[in-house]
């Protein structure tokens, strides 16, 4: 881990993560967030991800408070999510959850945008072990400062996680456009 990196993960403060999203398409801003997590150990909770805009100026941040949980787990109500991440199919997972904007599945390595009633972004994210609950509080907070969800088609994200423990972790991710 570079010395950079080190250095903005002591600053996050453990139970923090910061992470950014720029798409390749010059006409979507790129944004930067700061996530805090759900308590740990209950399966979900809520998780507040503040997000500001890049590119025509500095806007005002947006802060997003969202209902995230783990579809397997015991704990908060998948039914009431906002954002669901499961070991689930894709499709099974989306079917479940009807209501949540963001589900995400490590099995598909998929992730859906549904911002409205019959609107389907499906995202393929591309890297080893991703953050799966990261990336999904990340895009749900894209979604509610009002960004498109298709200009993450082609896009890049990059997060620095602090756990408590002073323990950093980085990880690099590619978004592409799934195929139906």
């Amino acid at each position: 881990m570079t010395p950079m990196v080190m250095a903005l993960a002591e600053r996050l403060g453990a139970g923090r993560t910061m992470a950014m999203v720029v798409p390749d398409g010059r006409d979507c801003p790129a944004a930067l967030a700061l996530l805090t997590d759900p308590a740990p150990g209950r399966g979900g909770g809520l998780a507040t991800a503040v997000l500001v805009r890049t590119g025509s100026g500095p806007g005002a941040p947006v802060v997003d408070q969202h209902l995230r949980v783990d579809a397997g787990a015991r704990g908060p109500r998948p039914d009431l999510a906002d954002v669901v991440i499961g070991s689930r199919r894709i499709r099974e997972l989306a079917r479940r959850h009807p209501a949540a904007p963001v589900v995400a599945s490590p099995v598909a390595g998929e992730c859906w945008l549904r911002p409205g009633p019959g609107a389907v972004t499906r995202l393929r994210v591309i890297s080893t072990e991703p953050f799966w609950p990261v990336w999904g509080s990340l895009l749900h907070g894209w979604l509610a400062a009002g960004l498109p969800p298709g200009g993450l088609a082609s896009a890049t994200g990059y997060a620095i996680r602090h756990r408590p423990g002073g323990v950093a972790a980085e990880q690099s991710v590619l978004f592409r456009r799934a195929c139906r």
